[in-house]
């Protein structure tokens, strides 16, 4: 019983140091797109979230008046802001990307044999997930 213990606190442990690396990532890359918004002046207007507010209302069958009171007594007005400036930050970023594809070696050599196995675990995610979908009824 004391070795399942121990197995299972390492896997526990493991999934943790996992836990927390994917959110030093997600918080690393938030804070430079919002730096990089601030240097571009990447700006969301007011038009362009009343658009979105029009479209959610849509989506609910609501009036607007009513979406909008809804989304603002909820906190949700400056999360929307946020996530449109955050989008057209990536959109910025896209719009100028340089995309090369390299062999695996070579990706191993520059980032490392531990990234290249995780993007290599993303890529077949990303196949099972595209194939499941294809096999789901509704597709």
């Amino acid at each position: 019983a004391s070795d399942v213990y121990k197995r299972q606190e390492r896997r526990v442990s493991h999934q943790e140091e996992q836990n927390r690396e994917t959110i030093q990532k997600a918080l690393r890359s938030a804070l430079a797109l919002r730096e990089l918004a601030k240097k571009e002046t990447i700006y969301v207007t007011e038009s362009e979230v009343d658009g979105q507010i029009r479209a959610f209302a849509s989506r609910q069958g609501w009036r607007e008046d009513r979406a909008r009171t809804y989304l603002e007594q909820q906190g949700y007005v400056k999360s929307l802001r946020d996530d449109m400036r955050e989008s057209k930050t990536v959109d910025l970023l896209l719009e100028h990307a340089e995309v090369s594809e390299i062999p695996l070696e070579e990706y191993e050599r520059k980032h490392g044999a531990k990234q290249a196995g995780d993007a290599r675990s993303a890529v077949v995610k990303e196949k099972e997930d595209a194939e499941d979908a294809e096999d789901s009824p509704e597709a």
